[in-house]
């Protein structure tokens, strides 16, 4: 099989931001609150089998401390041979933990199969949905789309009860990769956007040694299907095996080290994320690996999908917002913009009514126009940090939001990636969007050579009104 043999940095959408593995791959600290997880469990439940809130709360920020870039709360065990709960026990055991760590700034992933628990959670504030059944259930896709948060997608056979009794594959990299790329091609069908997908090949569920040993060792073979790529082998039983194998048996807790060596294959093979339950020695081995395979990387500012920054690149962005003092967002949005490049002009100022999603209140829309050395994708993250700073907020699919930053073109590069397409897909449809973008760049046109003012005629008819002052 073909072996990857360079850095790509991608991205990964949630509900109110976009994490990037530019400069690191990402940590997420496991946090069950739970009494029978395999490794952790019964840490934060009481001796009467209620949830333990404050020392499970207290493990979150502790975990987020050591560096965790998400933590991952669950309140179902799915360990082989595990037992589901109700919907009323799980929320119990979760919500008030979400709900604090959340509120605190930090990035929560909440693991489950419950549409009910999902959506009481992205309630509380989470902002991914870690999904052992990859979306099994058509409520929960519907429910992941509409509040456009991040989802894990992850393969397993069969259920818990049974996963471990005699699975087999015909081909376990080949099964397992394309199992996640028709959940994602499904989830996509059902609302849920390509760029806030991760998929995990689900080390330990429904495989034997040897299925989980091939997974790792051919875990490029999945991340080269485009999507952030997630692996959550710490403390499981595979590595208790390769260490009995080696005259060392160890119990999970003590399975740290040997965590690391998987972490470090992860991050060489391109993961973007690694699940882990000891965040401290975990970064040790991630941050190292990652030295290691971004040792030609050199500046991630300027990587490029397919060309290099120089000369600059002429890119416009679309502005928009109708929530607030729409009219300051869009002020300090342009502000905010001479942090990727030079400004070369800034369009007028145009009200026009929303298209699709619910009932909400008219938009302002303007385009600038700059020159940038950033690649499209960096342009990218530092347009999402602007959206952050204004207070933008993704609760509901085409909702209502304060600031919205699109990259529309950017010179004659064409993208089509997790996370970021260009041009825009939609652009050529909205007169809010070509009409001012006529205006400070009169020549634009599409990678094609389509001229961007010869699209303008066939959108008369969408409402269109120039705001003075």
């Amino acid at each position: 099989m073909e072996q990857a043999t360079s850095f790509a940095p991608v991205t990964w959408r949630l509900r109110s931001r976009t994490l990037s593995t530019h400069d690191h791959t990402l940590i997420m600290g496991v946090l069950n609150v739970t009494p029978d997880s395999f490794s952790d469990g019964g840490q934060f439940i009481t001796d009467a089998g209620a949830a333990d809130l404050e020392a499970a709360i207290g493990h979150g920020f502790a975990l987020w401390e050591s560096g965790a870039d998400l933590v991952d709360v669950g309140g179902e065990s799915t360990r082989p041979g595990s037992h589901g709960v109700d919907e009323a026990t799980e929320l119990a055991r979760i919500l008030p933990v979400v709900r604090e760590l959340a509120a605190s700034g930090m990035v929560i992933s909440v693991d489950t199969s419950k549409p009910g628990v999902a959506e009481a959670a992205i309630e509380a504030g989470a902002e991914v949905i870690n999904d052992v059944t990859a979306l099994g259930d058509p409520a929960m896709s519907r429910l992941c789309a509409d509040a456009e948060v991040g989802v894990v997608l992850m393969h397993m056979k069969g259920r818990p009860e049974t996963m471990q009794d005699d699975p087999q594959y015909d081909d376990v990299v080949a099964d397992v990769r394309d199992f996640l790329v028709a959940a994602a091609e499904e989830a996509g069908a059902g609302g849920v956007s390509s760029e806030r997908v991760c998929l995990d090949p689900g080390i330990g569920f429904g495989k034997t040694h040897h299925h989980n040993l091939q997974l790792l060792a051919h875990l490029d073979t999945l991340v080269a299907a485009g999507f952030p790529v997630m692996v959550g082998a710490s403390r499981k039983g595979l590595l208790g095996k390769i260490l009995e194998h080696a005259g060392h048996p160890t119990p999970a807790p003590g399975r740290d080290p040997a965590t690391g060596a998987t972490i470090a294959l992860a991050v060489a093979k391109g993961a973007a994320v690694v699940r882990v339950h000891d965040v401290p020695s975990a970064l040790q081995a991630a941050r190292t690996a990652d030295a290691i395979v971004r040792a030609g990387f050199t500046d991630p500012g300027a990587q490029s999908s397919s060309r290099s920054a120089e000369p600059p690149a002429r890119t416009a962005i679309g502005i928009g917002s109708n929530l607030g003092d729409r009219r300051r967002h869009i002020d300090e949005a342009i502000i905010g913009l001479a942090d990727l490049g030079s400004i070369v002009a800034v369009s007028s100022v145009y009200e026009s009514a929303p298209i699709g999603g619910p009932d909400q209140g008219d938009y302002l829309n303007a385009v600038a126009v700059i020159d940038t050395e950033l690649a499209p994708e960096r342009v990218l993250e530092l347009l999402l940090e602007i959206e952050r700073g204004r207070g933008r907020q993704r609760r509901e699919r085409w909702g209502p939001r304060t600031l919205d930053l699109d990259v529309l073109l950017y010179d004659d590069l064409v993208v089509d990636q997790p996370g970021l397409t260009i041009p825009h897909p939609r652009m050529t449809e909205r007169r809010f969007v070509l009409e001012p973008l006529i205006e400070v760049w009169p020549d634009a046109s599409l990678p094609d050579g389509t001229k961007i003012a010869d699209l303008l005629p066939q959108l008369a008819e969408q409402d269109l009104r120039l705001v003075i002052g």
